[in-house]
């Protein structure tokens, strides 16, 4: 089970349908919406608010650096984002 589900600021029996399907932070952001919204059976508008409440709780724990929870860039975009919050981090 993937505690930081729990960080997600949704209804509790999201998150635990969520946790019953083995989703974590990264796997719902990774999956988008219309993925989570087929694999538990709810409207997509709802798989949305799931999604963001993930992509929101991936955003600050990379601006606060937690090695556990940074990605790393995957395209030019992403690197120079990457390269811009470093660089205003130290």
């Amino acid at each position: 089970m993937d505690p930081s589900i729990q960080l997600l600021e949704i209804a509790p029996g999201l998150k635990d349908s969520l946790v019953n399907t083995g989703f974590t932070i990264e796997s719902i952001v990774n999956a988008g919406p219309n993925e989570v919204a087929l694999a538990l059976g709810i409207e997509s508008y709802v798989a949305k608010i799931i999604f963001d409440a993930a992509k929101k709780i991936l955003q600050e724990n990379t601006l606060l650096g937690d090695p556990t929870t940074t990605t790393t860039p995957t395209s030019a975009a992403d690197l120079k984002n990457y390269l811009f919050l470093s660089k205003n981090n130290t």
